[in-house]
This record gives structure tokens, C-alpha cells and sequence, in this order.
């Protein structure tokens, strides 16, 4: 739990003191994105393997966000010929609450899931409606929301 925290937390501090110093760059976010990719395949793995009774209580919607999820990744790919991951606000609070998620659990507040499906089912909606409606010769990675211009 000790690793786990730590990484949740330096996840959380290496991209806001790279704004806080204006060290950010492309390759950067990139590598955020990917390690947070794999962060939630772990997590994936490890909620299947110790709390199954709980994940498959919502398998249908947690199997439509992965659906979500990748095909926005082929979409970016075929639309930019590149790995695109947008880091809108709900994005962030996605992964926010997927970090909280198995100490929610562990607490015995099973609940927390619903909530945690719902922003991580809308959050992939509106990447899509991002890459579908930014033009082909350009994509803002950091576009914070489709309500803010």
C-alpha cells in the first residue's frame, strides 16, 4: 500500500511541478500518458484478481469503457498517425478516483465503484467528441473539457 500511495502521489506532483516551473513538454505528457496506461492495466489486473464479486457486479459498464478507451486510441491513431491521449479534467478525475478506488474498497466502501464508473464511462465519451470534432491537422493533448473553448 506504501509503493502504491507513492506512486499515486508522484504521479500527481511530476505534472504539476512541471506547470508550476513551465518545464512541460510533449515527450513529457507522453510518458505520463503511457505510465499511466500501464498504471491502470496493474490496477486492472489486481482488482480482478482480489475483489472479482465486486468488479463483475458492473462488468458490462467496466467492459464498455475499455471499449471507450481503445477505440479512442485507434481513432487518434488512425486520425494523427499517433498514440493520442487527451488530458481533459474528467480524464484527471478518472484516474483520481481509480487511484482511490482500491483503498475504497479495501475500507469496505463498495459503493464508491458506482461512482467511479459513471465519470470513467462520460470521461471517455467526451475524448471522443474531442477527436471527432478537432480538425485533422491538429489535436490539443491538453484540451481541458468540450465546455471550455
Amino acid at each position: 500500500m506504501i509503493f502504491y500511495l507513492l506512486i499515486g502521489i508522484t504521479d500527481f506532483l511530476d505534472g504539476f511541478i512541471a506547470r508550476k516551473y513551465n518545464v512541460e513538454s510533449v515527450k513529457g505528457a507522453k510518458l505520463d500518458s503511457i505510465g499511466d496506461f500501464f498504471f491502470y492495466i496493474i490496477l486492472s489486473a489486481y482488482l480482478i484478481i482480489e475483489h472479482k464479486e465486486v468488479i463483475f457486479t458492473f462488468l458490462i459498464p467496466i467492459l464498455l469503457i475499455f471499449i471507450f478507451r481503445f477505440g479512442n486510441i485507434a481513432i487518434g491513431f488512425i486520425k494523427y498517425k499517433k498514440l493520442i491521449m487527451i488530458h481533459t479534467f474528467a480524464n484527471k478525475l478518472t484516474g483520481l478516483l481509480l487511484f482511490i478506488l482500491p483503498i475504497m474498497i479495501i475500507l469496505g466502501v463498495k459503493e464508491f465503484l458506482f461512482i467511479v464508473v459513471i465519470v470513467a464511462l462520460l470521461s471517455p465519451i467526451e475524448e471522443l467528441i474531442i477527436l471527432l470534432r478537432s480538425p485533422k491537422e491538429k489535436i490539443d493533448l491538453n484540451k481541458r473539457s468540450i465546455f471550455i473553448n
